[in-house]
């Protein structure tokens, strides 16, 4: 018979009351899960994608399956849940994913754990045998729900039992490294000179015949004033015995 969210809760915070470390907190997940879903066993499993597998964490059940068709493997790709009180005739049942204790199994309830991301990172899976008698319903995948948070605690810092040997899909970056700053190049002082102090004075030859042009158009012309000069002086005497 599923449970209300009120007794969800309470279970929850029964089971967790005092609990730290990663061991301890699995422990009170796998029982919480038997508690709110009345299963007979229950598991948590974390996913690898780089591996494309799933690990039970529990402590007295560790191993670890490659992914294969099984009902495992649907509630992975469309990350929804999935119960079936008669799941041992299901077309994707497979029996080493789907019934992993080897049980008598009468029905299975499954999942998934997602992140921020909605990425399927781990799954809760219940179990019950013939003999429980127990059925899940619908409303327990929505209790599960409420262990979400702490599951992904787990998940996410990799605090399961046995931690050198679980499969974390985290990436471990290393640290930015510095670059190292280039030493600056010191300027070789220059001496300064000016263009005028390297420049000699040339002087062109163009520059020389200019001036020497000039000197012999001035004296050309003091030679034509002066014949001007003697013209009119001589017209000014042959005027004067005319008169």
């Amino acid at each position: 018979m599923s449970k209300s969210k009120e007794q969800c809760n309470t279970i929850i915070s029964k089971n967790f009351a005092g609990k730290e470390d990663s061991e301890s907190l699995l422990n009170a997940i796998e029982q919480s899960i038997k508690e709110i879903c009345s299963a007979e066993f229950s598991l948590i499993w974390q996913y690898n994608r780089e591996t494309n597998s799933l690990k039970i964490l529990n402590k007295d059940r560790v191993s670890i399956l490659k992914i294969n068709n099984s009902l495992m493997k649907q509630v992975l790709l469309k990350k929804q849940g999935f119960f079936d009180n008669h799941v041992a005739s299901h077309r994707d049942f497979n029996e080493i994913f789907d019934n992993p204790l080897n049980i008598k199994i009468k029905s299975l309830l499954i999942a998934p754990i997602l992140d921020k991301d909605k990425t399927v990172i781990g799954m809760f899976t219940a179990y019950n045998s013939f003999s429980y008698g127990e059925d899940f319903q619908r409303y327990d995948l929505r209790c599960l729900g409420l262990l979400n948070v702490p599951a992904l605690k787990i998940l996410n810092e990799g605090n399961t039992p046995n931690a050198s040997n679980v499969t974390v899909d985290k990436k471990v970056t290393s640290p930015k490294q510095e670059k190292e700053k280039p030493i600056p190049k010191v300027a070789k002082k220059e001496k300064i000179v000016s263009k005028k102090s390297i420049e000699p004075k040339v002087v062109t030859k163009n520059s020389s015949l200019k001036k020497l042009k000039k000197t012999e158009l001035e004296e050309e012309l003091l030679r034509e004033r002066k014949k001007v000069e003697q013209l009119e002086q001589k017209l000014q005497e042959e005027k004067n015995q005319i008169e």
